[in-house]
């Protein structure tokens, strides 16, 4: 909202206002894309490919030309990982703060979140630590998240699109919560090039098996999180698209090693 009035005031209350805020935070997702690429493989050439990938991305453009609120979103999910890389104080403090702007602008920022968290231990503890904390953690913010924010139990009631935009919600027993489950994933399976690029992504596959480091880890996280939890909720893409930097980001980085 305050970023918004600042465009409502340039240029006063009008759609191109809106579309202004969104391009603006699309840029800025694309500079914090090649800023982090840059400190996790300390290359430029990737720092570039990868930039330019998330950049010629359909779904990220047409959010950015539409004045869609995944625009922000990603800019600071994107920014705030690349605050928590740094592993310095007032970078993590930056990245917390980054954290809480997350939570306030989409419901469904738990889960990356919980990845952001799971990062942030993992880089500044031993591997064995990181995970503990982060198990702590991953525990104590579900129960929490699930006992104060209604939000969650009422988009896994939801079902198809039109049920959605009615308000229709129904009662569900565990067997219809895996078969939709299972039904949505098969859906985005066949529809990976609707969310990303199909070769991209099938190096992306290939990259997080050549090494496990920190940010491998936090990636994989958040992908399967993100995908479980709007299969498991309302399948949506643009829930799904906030990952596609840092696939494309593991993606140009295998390319470049092969």
């Amino acid at each position: 909202p305050y970023s918004i009035s600042v465009f409502f005031k340039a240029f006063g209350v009008n759609d191109f206002a809106v579309i202004a805020t969104s391009f603006t935070f699309f840029l800025l997702s694309l500079l914090f894309t090649y800023l982090l690429a840059k400190q996790v493989y300390k290359d430029k050439l990737v720092a570039i490919l990868s930039t330019m990938a998330v950049g010629f991305n359909y779904s990220l453009i047409n959010y950015a030309t539409s004045g869609a609120s995944e625009s922000p979103f990603i800019f600071q999910l994107v920014a705030g990982t690349y605050f928590f890389s740094l592993k310095k104080r007032w970078s993590n403090i930056l990245g917390l703060l980054f954290m809480i702007l997350m939570y306030i602008t989409r419901p469904q920022a738990i889960i990356y979140i919980f990845g952001l968290i799971l990062y942030y231990f993992l880089s500044n503890f031993t591997w064995k630590k990181g995970l503990f904390y982060s198990f702590i953690a991953f525990v104590c913010g579900t129960t929490l998240y699930t006992l104060f924010s209604k939000q969650g139990l009422v988009a896994v009631n939801q079902n198809a699109t039109t049920e959605v935009l009615r308000g229709v919600t129904r009662d569900f027993n565990s067997i219809i919560l895996i078969k939709k489950v299972f039904y949505n994933l098969y859906n985005f399976y066949k529809s990976i090039p609707e969310i990303l690029s199909p070769y991209l992504f099938t190096l992306f596959v290939l990259g997080i098996f050549r090494k496990l480091s920190q940010f491998n880890i936090f990636v994989i996280f958040i992908t399967i999180l993100a995908f479980l939890i709007t299969a498991l909720t309302i399948p949506f893409y643009r829930y799904i698209h906030p990952v596609v930097p840092f696939v494309y980001i593991i993606a140009v980085a295998t390319l470049s090693e092969i």
